[in-house]
């Protein structure tokens, strides 16, 4: 992230003389490949076949344990980020993607292509 500075009105109101903010900064990607095969059929013939094949990803990052440690070695929970660029960097990010949330939205894939299919979108459609 290079060389943090901290802002010069934090330094003075909130930082005792020497002091460094310290944060652990996490990254990382939940990730699913799947693939389904779609196959519609009327009759016993078929009318709609589909091979669906994704890879569902989702990113994330976030900041915690915000700290300031003082050049004596005493530690103490930090209120405010020592920067913008902090600021900016750890409000945009998220928790962990939680796997059965990426299955979440595989399911809504699959649901609309089953809607796509011609006869059901048809009749879908008269439904509403």
């Amino acid at each position: 992230m290079g060389n943090l500075q901290i802002d010069f009105l934090v330094s003075a109101l909130t930082l005792p003389r020497g002091a460094s903010v310290l944060f652990e900064y996490t990254e990382g990607h939940a990730e699913i490949a799947w693939a389904y095969e779609v196959i519609a059929s009327q009759g016993g013939q078929p009318i709609h076949e589909k091979l669906l094949r994704e890879t569902t990803r989702q990113d994330y990052h976030f900041c915690a344990n915000m700290r300031v440690q003082n050049v004596f070695g005493g530690v103490q929970a930090a209120y405010t980020y020592p920067n913008a660029q902090v600021k900016r960097l750890c409000e945009s990010g998220q928790r962990p993607v939680r796997v059965p949330d990426l299955r979440a939205d595989v399911t809504r894939r699959l649901v609309d292509e089953i809607a796509a299919i011609p006869v059901l979108a048809t009749a879908l459609a008269r439904a509403r």
